[in-house]
Parts: C-alpha cells; structure tokens; sequence
C-alpha cells in the first residue's frame, strides 16, 4: 500500500510538470500565428504621382504596419499573376516604375517581418494616353439652326461649351440652334483615362 502510495504521488508530481509543458507548448505554436496574421491586417496605400494613364508612370507603395517587403505582380493571361520584382521595405514608401504600351492591371502585396504571411493582392490598372478624339458631323450650319457632332476614339465622352459640362457619355452631342459662332471641345474618356480635347464649331 505504501509503493502504490509513493508511485502515485511521485507520478501525479510527474504528470503536473508534464502538463505545464504540453500548455507551454501549445501556446509557444499558437501565439506567433496570431500574431502574423495580425501584421497582415495592415492597409497598403498606392499613390500614382502622375495619374494612372500616360507612357512613363511610376506608384508610390506604403503599407501601414511593419512589412519586410513588397512584391509586385502582373496580371497574364486574364486570372494569372506573375512576379516580376521584389523590393525590400527599408524606406517607404517603395516606388515602381512603369513603361505603358497598353493597359495593364498590377498587384501588390507585402510580406510581414519574418516572413509570417503575405497580405491579400491590391490591383491597380495603367493605361496610356488616349489620343484626342475625332469628331464627325456639320460644323458649317446656318443662323439659328443645330447640328449633330458624334465623336469616336474612346469608351465615352465629355462635351463643354467652354468650362461648362454639356454632356457627359454619350459619343453624339445634339448642339442648340445657333445664333452665333461656337466652339465646343470634347474629350475622350476610357476608364480612368482622359484625352486632350477637340475643338469643333
């Protein structure tokens, strides 16, 4: 009886110091986990110093949390990402440049300090200027009549009558009856992108 006595209070002793080790463990494998996942909840901000459409861009990167470094990718293909550069994160925000031939969609993510997660892909899209739009239809009318213009050379169109938005869309624009000479510039548009204007009438 005295054995059993002593083996059990001898191993409960055991299994007590068993049991810390098993929580220390379990907690030492869980806790950096959730703290990776934490630093990957950080906001990646892009600036675009020249807008988003011309020949020679370049985007300013900042993530808003501590990033070991920033991956660019493009998209291929319609749904493939490519990596095509990795820049280390030692002095935000990281600039990438960009020479456009034609629209492009881009992504970036960031990679947290030792290496714990890669963040979501933020997209953005880049696309080179537009070429100022053609315009067909009458310009040489008589007093106190209209005329038809249509423009082409875009998604849509912006029409002024000098700073003043006349009709924002549609390639056709209907002008009122004249009673003297007018000038109406119109601007193509295609997503974020906008032409220089032409002038007609």
């Amino acid at each position: 009886m005295k054995t059993f006595d002593l083996f059990f209070r001898t191993n409960a002793h055991f299994f007590r110091l068993l049991s810390s080790k098993i929580v220390l463990l379990i907690c030492a494998a869980i806790f950096p986990l959730v703290e990776s996942f934490a630093q990957c909840s950080a906001e990646i901000t892009l600036t675009y110093p020249q807008g988003k459409c011309g020949a020679e861009l370049s985007v300013l990167v900042y993530v808003n949390g501590d990033a070991e470094s920033i991956t660019l990718y493009e998209k291929v293909g319609g749904w493939n990402w490519q990596q095509i550069q990795v820049s280390p994160n030692d002095a935000p925000p990281i600039q990438f440049n960009f020479s456009i031939t034609q629209a492009t969609t881009y992504g970036v993510t960031y990679t947290a300090i030792g290496g714990g997660c890669e963040s979501p892909l933020q997209e953005f899209t880049l696309s080179p200027m537009l070429s100022s739009p053609s315009v067909s239809g009458n310009t040489h009318i008589c007093y106190n009549q209209s005329t038809t213009l249509t423009a082409s050379g875009g998604d849509s169109y912006r029409w002024y009558d000098g700073f003043t938005l006349v009709s924002d869309g549609p390639a056709q624009f209907n002008t009122p009856a004249l009673t003297s000479s007018k000038t109406y510039n119109v601007y193509a548009v295609s997503g974020d992108c906008q032409s220089t204007n032409t002038a007609v009438l």
